[in-house]
C-alpha cells in the first residue's frame, strides 16, 4: 500500500475539526485538561509557555483567560493557527 508522505497535512484542514469535534468544542475539558497542565507543571503567570503542535490554540487561549501573559503557539496547519 502506498501512502502520501503528506497524509497528515490533510487530516489536519478542515476534517480535523470534524473528526476531533468533541475534543476541540468541548469548553470543560480543555478547562480540565489546563487544570491539569496548571497543577502539574506548577505553572505562574509570568511563565513563558510554548504550545508546540498547539493547533487552533485552545489550551492557550485557555491559559490567557486565566492571566497567562508570554504564550506561543506553533503548529504546521496554517488552517488550524487562523481557527484561533
Amino acid at each position: 500500500m502506498k501512502v502520501d508522505k503528506y497524509w497528515w497535512k490533510k487530516l489536519f484542514g478542515e476534517v480535523y475539526l470534524t473528526t476531533d469535534a468533541r475534543t476541540i468544542n468541548n469548553p470543560l475539558l480543555t478547562k480540565r485538561e489546563v487544570d491539569f497542565l496548571e497543577n502539574f507543571l506548577q505553572l505562574k503567570e509570568e511563565d513563558k509557555i510554548l504550545d508546540f503542535c498547539g493547533g487552533q490554540g485552545r489550551h492557550s487561549l485557555e491559559l490567557a483567560r486565566r492571566g497567562y501573559k508570554d504564550l506561543t503557539v506553533l503548529d504546521y496547519s496554517k488552517f488550524l493557527i487562523n481557527r484561533g
